[in-house]
This record gives C-alpha cells, structure tokens and sequence, in this order.
C-alpha cells in the first residue's frame, strides 16, 4: 500500500515499539512511522529519519510529530513544512511552541489517578518520617509520626488532579481546603472542599499543602517566599505539579532558617524539580546535609504506571487521527 505521510516519534512514549507500529498500521493504513529520538544538542534535526525504512517511507511527507517533553520550536517546524500537527503525550505542554500556526495537541487527563496516588504516597513517607530513615546509618528511633486523617490539606488547584488528589486526602479523614484561580463545583459539592480565596492563608491554615496547577507565566514560583513564609512549623509541602512551581532557593532558604533556629522544620516532598535532570551538584542530591531528613523526593515518576501509558497511548492515537483526519480538529488541541 502506498504510503501518503509519515509520523515521526521524537522521544520514547513507554510503549514497545512494536506495538506502537501494529497499532498505527491498523489505524491509518498508509502512514509510516519514524522512531527519531531528539537530541537536545541537534534540535534542527530533531526529526531526522532514524531506523530502516523503504524509499517510499523515506519519501513520505512528515505530518505529525509525537513528543513528550523535549521542545517543539520553530526550527523544528521549519524543517517540516507539510507538518499538519505535534501530539504531546504529556499533559503539560509548556515545553513547546504553540504560537507557529501548527495544532498542538496533550495527552490531558492520562496521568490523573497515578499522580494523585502520588501525592498521597509522598505526603505519607513525610508523616511517618520515612525520610530520616532512610537517610540513617543506624538503627534510628524515630519520633511519633502523624496520621493522616488527623490533617488538614490544602490543594492549590483543584483541576482535574486536585479534585481527584481530593478525593483520596478525603477518603483518609482529611479536612480538605482549595485555592484555585477557577473554583469547581467538582471539588465543593464532589469533595467536599472549601476555598479559601488567598493562597497565605490557605497554606497558614493547613498541615498539608499539595500542588496541583499547570506551569505557565501566573504560576512560575506561585509558592514563593511570602507563601513559603507563612507554612506552619512541621507542614509537608507537596509538589507533583512543576518544579517551576516552587522557588526552589525559597523553600530551601526557609528550611535552613527555621532549621537554624529551632532545629527543625516544614518538609518538602517533591516528584518534580527546576532543573531536570537534576546537576550533580544539586542540593537535593546532598544526603549529609542538614536537610535530608526534611526532604522526601523522587525523580518525576508520578505519571509512570502501566495503566497510564497505556491511557496515554490511546489518547496520543485519537489526538493523531485528528491531525491526520480531521483537520487538526479534537478536544485536546491546545492552540
């Protein structure tokens, strides 16, 4: 069958790469594929053919990139002038883009459950001092942890992760508060939850804070140094959002002030960081400092289950067929 266009994948989506090609195969019939992995030092050639191909394949116009993470530019575009749309099989997409006139679509909603089970995991480890221990080099007694239930949590957007991160604080026991630039009636009547409508009181007024908004220009360092100020003393500030989100050297300041001063202080519990992947001379990598006890982290897994690449897959599949067959029409365009 002759083959009309080709999609070219830029980064690895977690799906067997045979897999990946039977499901295209049995979908758009006459559309090869490319498995083109970007270079972040070559983003000119980001989407150059990779692999064995026949002529025709190799011929074939290219229509639609499938990313994750590693940005969409306008080289990128230049370099595909037949281009018809970039599917992100990510939910956030502030990596790429989406001024050039090309339909960029995300993979919204994949990840929603795995990263609110997350959350909940790492607000867990933080309560229960599991962090000290592991930091330990001998049997350590360690001090009464917290239960859960006996918390108040806040949730800084209550979007669709917020709500369901919700959900799960609550089915614990939890007393659940919200601030959101857009309030839900998912989260007051579905949940349960109250708004509170400033973020520093918000964060004042609970045990627990979970982070649950997009990264974008309103958001960057949304939890700066006023809102990092006003945590109380043995809070769990949760971030499974963005690392821009936070400001880092703020959390980090405030910690080894409060640390200095009474010997202790609030724990920040993060999947997620400024710089990915993380320097080697990070401070978060520093397990002798004085903060490691106050720290709970992992390297952005939150989305990373089976169920939810699978989800993913599906979604980035539909978000194809609206590049390639619906004119770049779908529900998850973001442009």
């Amino acid at each position: 069958m002759s083959t009309t266009s080709t999609i070219v994948f830029q980064q690895d989506i977690g799906i067997p790469q045979a897999t990946i090609a039977a499901d295209l195969a049995a979908r758009f019939p006459s559309v090869s594929c490319r498995f083109a992995w970007a270079n972040d030092d070559d983003a000119a050639a980001a989407a150059a053919t990779a692999g064995d191909g026949d002529e025709e394949q190799n011929d074939a116009p290219v229509h639609a990139l499938v990313t994750v993470t590693h940005p969409f530019t306008a080289e990128i575009a230049a370099a595909h002038p037949d281009l018809l749309g970039v599917a992100v099989a990510f939910t956030g997409y502030d990596a790429h883009d989406t001024s050039l006139g090309v339909p960029v679509f995300n993979a919204a909603g994949y990840s929603t459950p795995a990263v609110a089970e997350l959350a909940v995991g790492l607000t867990l480890s933080a309560l229960r001092g599991l962090a000290i221990f592991a930091h330990a080099t001998e049997w350590t007694a360690l001090a009464p942890g917290r239960e859960l239930g006996s918390c108040t949590v806040g949730i800084v957007g209550t979007g669709a992760i917020g709500c369901a991160a919700a959900r799960l604080y609550a089915a614990f026991g939890c007393k659940v508060k919200g601030w959101s630039r857009s309030e839900s009636a998912a989260f007051t009547d579905g949940v349960g939850g109250e708004y509170v409508h400033d973020l520093a009181e918000l964060v004042a007024t609970c045990d627990i804070v979970s982070l649950h908004v997009p990264l974008n220009d309103a958001t960057r360092h949304l939890i700066g140094t006023d809102v990092v100020a006003a945590l109380r003393p043995g809070a769990v500030l949760v971030n499974t959002a963005r690392g821009g989100v936070v400001d880092t050297a703020a959390v980090l300041a405030e910690m080894r002030a409060r640390r200095a001063s009474s010997g202790t202080s609030f724990v920040y519990a993060t999947d997620v960081f400024e710089d990915e992947p993380l320097p080697a001379d990070s401070p978060f990598f520093n397990a002798a400092s004085d903060l490691a006890p106050f720290l709970v982290l992992s390297h952005h897994v939150a989305y990373k289950t089976a169920g939810a690449l699978a989800r993913r897959w599906e979604i980035t599949l539909d978000n194809l067929d609206a590049i390639l067959n619906r004119g770049g029409v779908g529900e998850n365009r973001v442009n």
